[in-house]
């Protein structure tokens, strides 16, 4: 059973996968950043004067 969780510890197969899947949330974050970012600034700067530009 020791002889087991030494194998395990050492085992490195599998360990790029997490790690690519760990850089791979920091991408999805960050773009996720950008486009809520940028979808406010469009929403300021664009929408909101043509809306108040048709009276309800």
């Amino acid at each position: 059973m020791a002889t087991s969780i030494q194998l395990f510890w050492r085992d490195e197969y599998g360990g790029s996968a997490v790690e690519y899947s760990i850089i791979l949330g920091f991408i999805a974050m960050v773009v996720i950043t950008g486009i809520t970012a940028l979808g406010n600034s469009v929403l300021n700067r664009l929408y909101t004067p043509v809306v108040s530009m048709f009276p309800l």
